[in-house]
């Protein structure tokens, strides 16, 4: 690296050659000594897979069945709890008031 520094400081330096660098394989483009344990894996994977899928659908969540007239009771007595509202709000609580002067 020492050689790439030049006198002149406006010159870039020149970069290293990679000539050292291999990747996987050899450079003639044969295959790895550990492609075929990959490929095994690969289908090991894919199968493993399939088994996982086929689990899931069997335990897959049933559709859900809601009874509709166990919904209507409900819509029923909230109707009924807010026409009472609007029929009572602001008024006062007659029997109760009666009760009370019963009471003294």
């Amino acid at each position: 690296m020492i050689d790439n520094i030049q006198s002149d400081p406006l010159t870039e330096p020149v970069t290293p050659t990679t000539e050292f660098v291999t990747h996987a394989g050899n450079r003639t483009g044969e295959r790895t000594a550990d492609h075929a344990a990959w490929i095994q894996d690969m289908e090991d994977r894919r199968n493993r897979a399939t088994e996982f899928e086929a689990k899931r659908q069997t335990v897959k969540a049933k559709e859900i069945k809601v009874e509709l007239s166990v919904l209507d009771e409900v819509l029923n007595a909230v109707d009924a709890a807010a026409e009472d509202f609007e029929q009572s709000y602001g008024k006062p609580n007659q029997p109760k008031i009666e009760d009370d002067c019963l009471r003294h």
